[in-house]
This record gives structure tokens, C-alpha cells and sequence, in this order.
């Protein structure tokens, strides 16, 4: 089954008899900054990739992040806003999540947005720090710092600063043409910004991602990479799901894709099995000896 961006949570029930879980996830990617003010392009969204263990029969809550928009503001899944909250830099994307309840115990990051610089991608551990922008050919303004384990990413350096990102939560950018931070486990930062220079904004830091080894068995996750995610040779991939967009352009929504195989319950047909084929025989026995 394929869950794709809507704008609000989403719900899965395990079916009966059915104990883990084949999943996929895409972070939604940042959106690229603006061709006037030199933008680049967002970061690219994290790709997990395992085997969640389930309760038979329980509810599953899932967040399919947002794509991040050029110039636009706080996206579902986290996505920090591009500077000022509208600025015509690049959003974050938001992150893609699996709850148990309110316990998040997967989390794929989003990208941050493009600003003078690209995007920071969505990192496992800890996010991509978004680009550095430049004033005068210096690197003044700093990109936002990728979100860790345990901490949001720092908001970049500069004339101003961008927000740090925080648990779930990417930073906002900092002056008109920053990108914001992508949401994860931990949100990125925004970077920062300049006020006399409006083409020498930081790029937003990619969020981090999570596994918790309690209930994941890992299958091969990668972080993004520049603009780009990682997973697109799956069957459950299509289009530009979880890529930064390029200057001026949306990212990619995320994705959540989820397979499972039915096995017979206990005390169902499995255990009737022995028992029936003793019968099965007797009947034969019987129908042989009146012919």
C-alpha cells in the first residue's frame, strides 16, 4: 500500500495475524531558492528502507512529509519556512514518520530549502548541513547545521541569524532569500542572511532521521545526497517523490510504502490441519471398504 502526501495524519491497522511490517519511506525534499538572487537548489529527502515490528490488530499513525515551496512557509512534516516565513528562498520538506500512538519510532528527514546555496540533505544520524551563501566572495552568511540524535540543527551564522531547528521541526530562514531547515527526528537550521546583500542568504540543514532498534531491523537506508534521494530504483518509487527542487521549484512529497504477508493465525487452520487429515483418511478407508 502507497501513502502519499494529503496535509494530515493518516492511519493504518495492522490486520489480524500479521506481526511485521516491509516498509519504505521518503522525506519530502527542499525547495531550491530564488535565479535572481543566485538561488541552488534544495536538499534531497532521507530514504529508509526495513522491518517494522507490529501488534496484530493496532493502529498505526503515518505522516507523509510536504514538499518544500519556493518562498514558502512551515510545511506538514516540518518543513521550516524559507526566510522571514515567505521569503523567495526555499521551504524545508517535512519528514515522513510512523507513530505507535503519539511515540514516533521511525522517521525519515526531509531536505532543507535552497538559498544562495543548496540545501542541505536529509541525513540517519544527523542531516546535511545546508550551503553556505557569500557576501563579497566571503563565505559570511552560514548555512543551518544538520539535526542530530538529540538536537535541532543550529541556524546559520550571519547579519542575521537563522532559527535552530528543534525536535520534529525545521528553522526558519533568516532574511529574504535564506532557505529554511527540513524536518526530521530533529529539524535542520535555517541559514543565515544578510541585510544589505539579498543574494548572499545560507541554504537550509537537512533534519536527522530515526530507527528505533527496539521495533526496526534495518534493510538498507541511505541519507540524500545533494538534491537527490536515494531508493529510486524501488517499484514503489514514482516521479520526484522525496528530490530538492531546483531553482524557483518545489521539492518532492514523501512517501510511506508498506507490504506485509498473512500467516495463519494460532488455533487456526494451521493447527485444524493435523487433526483434519486423520479424518480425511477414515472417510477414505470407510468409502474403499463398502465399494
Amino acid at each position: 500500500m502507497l501513502f502519499n502526501f494529503t496535509g494530515g495524519d493518516q492511519f493504518f491497522v495492522v490486520p489480524v495475524g500479521v506481526t511485521s511490517l516491509n516498509i519504505e519511506m521518503w522525506g519530502a525534499g527542499g525547495a531550491g531558492g530564488d535565479s535572481a538572487s543566485y538561488g541552488r537548489s534544495g536538499g534531497g529527502g532521507a530514504y529508509l528502507k526495513g522491518k517494522l515490528t507490529v501488534t496484530s490488530g493496532s493502529t498505526l499513525t503515518l505522516i507523509v512529509g510536504e514538499a518544500g515551496t519556493f518562498a514558502g512557509g512551515f510545511k506538514y512534516g516540518g518543513g521550516g519556512a524559507a526566510g522571514l516565513g515567505g521569503g523567495t528562498g526555499g521551504a524545508g520538506g517535512g519528514r515522513s514518520a510512523i507513530r505507535f500512538g503519539t511515540t514516533e519510532v521511525v522517521t525519515a528527514a526531509g531536505g532543507g530549502g535552497g538559498g544562495d546555496a543548496t540545501g542541505g540533505a536529509g541525513g540517519l544520524l544527523t542531516g546535511i548541513a545546508g550551503g553556505n551563501g557569500t557576501v563579497n566572495g566571503s563565505f559570511n552568511n552560514r548555512g543551518g547545521g544538520g539535526g542530530t540524535q538529540t538536537t535541532g540543527g543550529v541556524g546559520g551564522s550571519g547579519a542575521i541569524a537563522g532559527g535552530s531547528g528543534t525536535q520534529f521541526q525545521g528553522g526558519l530562514g533568516a532574511s529574504q532569500y535564506a532557505g529554511g531547515g527540513g524536518g526530521g527526528y530533529f529539524g535542520g537550521g535555517g541559514g543565515g542572511g544578510s541585510t544589505g546583500y539579498s543574494d548572499a542568504a545560507g541554504a537550509g540543514g537537512g533534519g536527522s532521521s530515526y530507527r528505533d532498534g527496539a521495533f526496526w531491523q534495518d534493510q538498507g537506508s541511505q541519507a540524500g545526497s545533494g538534491n537527490s534521494t536515494a531508493g529510486t530504483a524501488s517499484s514503489n518509487y514514482t516521479g520526484s517523490i522525496g528530490m530538492g527542487g531546483i531553482t524557483n521549484a518545489a521539492g518532492g512529497n514523501g512517501r510511506i510504502a508498506i507490504t506485509y504477508s498473512l500467516t495463519p493465525e494460532a488455533g487456526g487452520l494451521a493447527q485444524l490441519l493435523p487433526g483434519l487429515l486423520p479424518l480425511g483418511a477414515l472417510a477414505l478407508y470407510k468409502r474403499r471398504k463398502k465399494n
